[in-house]
């Protein structure tokens, strides 16, 4: 065929071709769908020495099996076409999560070893590969190596196949027709006799044969994870009437429990104005389906695991949706933003300060330790507040829960949160003297909790500014009006609840304000946040203050920080203890996108930001009233009335 495959020189990564050899990889994945590539850093002498003993070991152990295979089909004395076998002979190593090569019979002890180091300089080239291709996409180094994560890490494994010569190739193939089901496939294939072909625009092109080279294909994981970018493509082996053909094929693979899924960040590039095609699933249960339809069109495949994640088409659906489910929420909890503060002095700076973005732009909640809160003032306060519910709070509780009958019904209750609470304001001036049934103790202790929470949440800030390209001040100088920022606690008990199906601890919502620091019971659970669609646990932690993003920062950052929906899951066994205090502007500060981000995010699509202008006592009023909404209306209503004079309260 006239098409040429793309031939990779690995080596030209290193120099001043490192841009032209990064975009013919580009071009390979998505317009091949295979390449070749060469100085991949496998010895000559390593590849020599396996086809030498692969050679070896198919005389000596597979020839006679293969022959009696042969001789059955008759193949030379009829004319029907074999189209359910294929003329190969196989066998196959694992080699990640465990390897299986010294159980396998009839290997010699120095094919095991060269598979073996053969086996692990082949995933270093995967590995190096799929971070080149994040490279190529503008997704983060290790993106699809953590997308191919499990809980026992990635699966590779390799088919080692001899092609016999054919008597009548028109009849049978070596290998039918597919595409591979996996991530990165690299092939070690025979120099001399040829045989591999993949579909191109409609046409079979052949992979020239090349020696010490390694052949590069896409698998559908590829495929879904990059919404489309790269392409997993058919291929197959032509059997031959001369010559034996090598193949050690090495398939670098998710994990089994592995959630795949288009990066978040290819869909909003790509599709933006609608939704991807590509599904969300369990790898393997995706293996599972390619077992029955491998040698089928991978098309139906997406389409069917695109129709489980909302219909519950079979029980199979339902075990598919609950896995992908399940594995989320594990692998979120793996991977959930815990910032160590005491590292923003030292060699680690720049990571702490990446780890405190990511959290705001992408998650919208982390925690933070060696927040420079004295731990015997925390355990003095979570003491004092227990000892305060007791006295003061728990009977009235009780008789708020024996008046909604819970244990008695089946009526979810929509419009109360099985929680008791009261609230204690520290800024612009403090109440705390005024609140009743504290003990002098408790008041003293509060405050100086307050004190020290208010000093991490102005830290806290200036990181913020530090991140955005702001000037040092910027965030604290919005929150300030008159009478300067706005500070306040909820101090809340979770209870034990009879019927946590009917009730929530605290229905979902978005926190109105600025940024929001959590001291959280360290036993009990309960605090959820939505991320990607789905409900993610905040790990109770012992002496960590748990922060979150509130409107009014992502309305000042053009929406680069996220403050997402999150709510409390009543328990029916223990008491939740939650201390949330909200430091946020002033009544009369107004709020607005900061314009230096503004430009930066959106100069280039020409057009003006989505978020309102206002000052903050108008949102609480629409907020007081609206909480347990969503928040894009009250956004859109005010942005709203910074041109259209609606009623009294937007002349406010």
């Amino acid at each position: 065929m006239a098409t040429q495959l793309p031939i990779i020189d690995m080596a030209k990564l290193s120099g001043e071709e490192r841009g032209a050899t990064m975009e013919l990889i580009k071009d390979g994945c998505e317009n091949y769908g295979f390449f070749e590539v060469l100085n991949h850093g496998i010895p000559h002498e390593l590849m020599d020495e396996v086809q030498r003993l692969f050679k070896e070991h198919y005389k000596l152990k597979m020839e006679e099996k293969f022959k009696e295979f042969a001789t059955s089909t008759k193949l030379e004395e009829g004319e029907r076409e074999w189209d359910q076998i294929d003329w190969e002979s196989t066998f196959f190593l694992r080699h990640l999560p465990l390897s299986n090569i010294d159980g396998i019979p009839n290997l010699s002890d120095d094919y095991k070893a060269a598979m073996k180091d053969f086996a692990k300089k082949l995933q270093d080239l995967a590995e190096q590969l799929l971070d080149l291709f994040c490279e190529n996409l503008g997704l983060e180094q290790g993106y699809l190596k953590n997308m191919f994560w499990s809980k026992n890490g990635p699966t590779f494994g390799t088919k080692v196949s001899n092609y016999p010569a054919c008597p009548r190739p028109e009849l049978v193939k070596g290998l039918r027709a597919h595409t591979d089901a996996g991530g990165v496939i690299l092939l070690f294939q025979d120099d001399k006799v040829p045989g591999l072909q993949f579909v191109k625009d409609g046409e079979w092109v052949e992979v020239t044969p090349m020696r010490h080279a390694i052949v590069v294909n896409i698998g559908d994981q590829l495929e879904v994870i990059t919404n489309g970018r790269y392409k997993s493509v058919d291929h197959r082996v032509i059997a031959q009437t001369d010559g034996e053909r090598m193949s050690i094929a090495s398939f670098y693979n998710p994990g089994s429990d592995a959630v795949i899924y288009p990066a978040p960040q290819l869909v909003e590039k790509e599709e933006k104005s609608c939704p991807s095609t590509y599904p969300k699933f369990v790898f393997e249960d995706y293996m599972k389906l390619y077992a029955r339809e491998k040698f089928h069109a991978k098309e139906p495949r997406f389409v069917a695991l695109k129709a489980l994640e909302t219909t519950q088409m079979d029980p199979i659906a339902t075990l598919t949706i609950k896995r992908v489910r399940e594995r989320e929420r594990e692998r979120e909890m793996e991977t959930f933003p815990i910032v160590d503060m005491g590292k923003l002095n030292g060699k680690e700076k720049v990571a702490t300060m990446e780890l405190i973005k990511d959290a705001c732009e992408n998650w919208g909640f982390f925690e933070v330790l060696n927040h420079g809160i004295p731990h015997e003032l925390m355990d003095e306060v979570q003491r004092l507040f227990r000892e305060h519910y007791k006295l003061r709070m728990e009977e009235k509780f009780k008789e708020f829960a024996s008046s909604k009958r819970l244990e008695e019904g089946d009526q979810p209750l929509n419009d109360v949160d099985w929680e008791s609470t009261f609230f204690l304001r520290h800024l612009p001036v403090s109440n705390m003297s005024d609140v009743p049934n504290l003990s002098q103790e408790f008041r003293m202790a509060m405050k100086d909790f307050a004190k020290k929470l208010q000093a991490v949440a102005e830290q806290l800030l200036d990181l913020f500014c530090e991140n955005l390209g702001l000037e040092q001040g910027y965030l604290k100088n919005m929150f300030w009006s008159k009478n300067g920022p706005t500070f306040g606690t909820k101090v809340s008990n979770y209870p034990a609840c009879p019927r946590p199906d009917l009730v929530k601890g605290l229905r979902s919502h978005t926190d109105a304000g600025g940024v929001i620091l959590l001291f959280q019971d360290d036993k009990v659970p309960g605090l959820q946040f939505l991320k990607d669609g789905e409900w993610i646990d905040v790990p109770p932690m012992r002496h960590a203050i748990v922060v979150n993003i509130g409107d009014q920062l992502e309305v000042i950052t053009n929406g680069r920080y996220k403050s997402v929906d999150h709510r409390v899951i009543a328990q029916t066994d223990g008491e939740r203890m939650s201390i949330a205090s909200f430091y946020n502007p002033g009544s009369d500060a107004v709020i607005y996108p900061a314009p230096q981000l503004v430009k930066k995010e959106e100069k280039s699509r020409s057009c003006l930001s989505t978020y309102p202008k206002f000052v903050f006592e108008d949102y609480m009023k629409l907020y007081a009233r609206e909480k347990f909404h969503a928040k894009e209306p009250r956004f859109l209503a005010l942005k709203a009335v910074e041109t259209i004079q609606m009623d009294p309260i937007a002349t406010a």
